[in-house]
């Protein structure tokens, strides 16, 4: 975490007031005889499962903050600060989502995660109009250097109050695992402020960088958050900060905790699904450098489910 990260974050934090189950069909006395039509209708089936996750992982990660072939996800350890609920929910909260992250793949501080170090924050406001208008006017204290203006704009505006809005920060990661810096003349000279890559090459199939998260700022309305329990908050916090997706995609049928806050109160998700615990676990296990990322996930997430 840069040196003046927390001082940047915590002056944000200041600024916020007030901060069943179906039952398994029993199992049938006899067997139905196969007919010849059953390969045909598994093949079939097992076809249209995988379309429809292509849709949905292709519609998830359709992202437009970070302008390059992959899909950032958490490259360092993660440590997580909740504020703005009651202290016995933010425990929970914070319990959940570094229980989510270690069963993907991701790492996670453990007895030097204090609030100083924390890069995922998770922020309950009653006025989230009051924080979007300082950060309109003071955007260094949360959007890096590579954060475009209709990136910065689209985050901030507030002509459609939104539920939950999502930050990240990222940077690059070479080939060798370790994040691309300035002011490196492995060239042969020095490159001043722009990073270079010591370890690039080219190839057709794999990316010389992709892209690592290394912050997190995702903030709640406060007020439209009735009828739902810290555990849905929790997974969809989960869902939506340990990899950089579009949480406004029209997803349609596909089931994913994302779908919390645009479904009516009686059919909304209870948790994580099947599709997002299978979408988060592939693409913490496939290759980020690969130039068919995506692809490689959503043919993961398929086999997975059809299991």
């Amino acid at each position: 975490m840069a040196p003046g990260l927390a001082i940047r974050i915590t002056c944000l934090m200041a600024l916020l007031p007030g901060v069943l189950l179906l039952a398994e069909e029993p199992a049938r006395a006899e067997s139905t005889p196969p007919t010849e039509s059953m390969p045909s209708v598994t093949i079939e089936a097992q076809a249209d499962l995988e379309k429809r996750v292509q849709t949905y992982v292709r519609k998830i990660t359709s992202s437009a903050r970070f302008q390059r072939e992959s899909l950032a996800r958490w490259n360092e350890a993660l440590c997580f600060e909740v504020a703005g609920l009651p202290k016995r929910d933010a425990e929970f909260m914070v319990w959940r989502l570094t229980k989510i992250a270690l069963s993907v793949g991701a790492h996670v501080q453990a007895r030097e995660c204090t609030r100083r170090k924390a890069n995922f924050y998770v922020v309950f406001t009653p006025d989230p109009a009051t924080t979007l208008k300082y950060l309109k006017r003071h955007p260094k204290l949360l959007f890096d250097r590579d954060a475009n203006i209709g990136q910065i704009n689209k985050f901030l505006a507030d002509s459609t109050p939104l539920p939950v809005r999502v930050w990240h920060n990222g940077e690059e990661i070479g080939r060798n695992g370790m994040p691309v810096r300035t002011n490196i003349s492995c060239a042969g000279y020095d490159a001043g402020s722009m990073p270079t890559n010591c370890k690039a090459g080219d190839s057709r199939v794999t990316l010389s960088a992709f892209e690592g998260l290394r912050e997190a700022v995702i903030v709640f309305d406060a007020n439209r958050i009735n009828g739902l329990n810290i555990g849905q908050l929790s997974d969809y916090t989960a869902m939506a900060g340990l990899v950089d997706l579009d949480i406004n995609a029209d997803l349609a049928e596909a089931p994913t905790i994302l779908r919390l806050f645009t479904q009516a109160e009686g059919s909304r998700p209870q948790g994580l699904s099947a599709w997002d615990q299978a979408f988060l676990n592939a693409t913490y296990h496939t290759d980020p450098k690969s130039v068919d990322q995506r692809g490689a996930i959503a043919r993961v997430v398929a086999r997975d489910l059809a299991r």
